[in-house]
């Protein structure tokens, strides 16, 4: 009973610490921040953690990142070889991105944390990394088009700029809609934009 006990106040530390990092950042949170909102005590706190660095790691592992960017290439690979009207027309794909919106509803918070608030991690350059990878997943799935793309453009300036709104966009979605359902709503929206339209930039 003891045990259960404790592991239900490490439980409920883990989530106040996902909210408070997710609003305030985390060079902005104190482990004081966490103690008052989870109501226990910040020696309490410390009977788990030793520091708010072993916290923010804990919630917020490197597989985390790793399933992200896994989702994202089953997701860049979707269309892969296919034509416009048939990615209009396969209900698979959007059956993929309704998964991929759903694993973004449920971890919104450590979205937020790692892409927006993670100033002083070493995550604080995982934006802008996370742009290179998208860039560089899509020129390995479809070489020749890009290369075709880059040659009309001088650059892949249009396709970074592309992938920068798309990330800004889901994180601003995901930090200022509350309703669930509006959240999944606005994220389809996104989803659908980023399917058509680079499938149809790089037709």
């Amino acid at each position: 009973m003891v045990q259960y006990k404790k592991d239900k106040i490490k439980e409920k530390i883990d989530s106040v610490a996902l909210t408070v990092f997710a609003e305030k950042g985390y060079s902005g949170t104190k482990i004081s921040d966490i103690a008052q909102m989870a109501g226990i005590s910040v020696g309490n706190i410390y009977r788990y953690y030793r520091s708010k660095n072993e916290i923010f790691h804990c919630i917020v592992p490197e597989r985390f990142l790793v399933e992200v960017k896994n989702l994202l290439v089953e997701k860049i690979s979707s269309a892969e070889g296919k034509s416009l009207e048939f990615i209009e027309k396969r209900d698979e794909l959007w059956l993929f991105n309704n998964q991929f919106i759903n694993f973004m509803v449920e971890n919104r918070e450590r979205m937020l944390i790692v892409f927006h608030n993670s100033e002083g991690t070493k995550y604080e350059n995982e934006k802008a990394e996370l742009v290179n990878f998208l860039v560089k997943t899509l020129k390995e799935r479809y070489t020749e088009q890009y290369n075709q793309l880059l040659e009309v453009n001088k650059g892949d300036f249009v396709i970074r700029l592309i992938y920068q709104n798309l990330i800004n966009m889901t994180l601003r979605i995901l930090e200022e809609t509350k309703d669930i359902e509006e959240v999944k709503k606005y994220l389809k929206s996104i989803n659908s934009y980023h399917m058509f339209g680079i499938t149809n930039l790089l037709k």
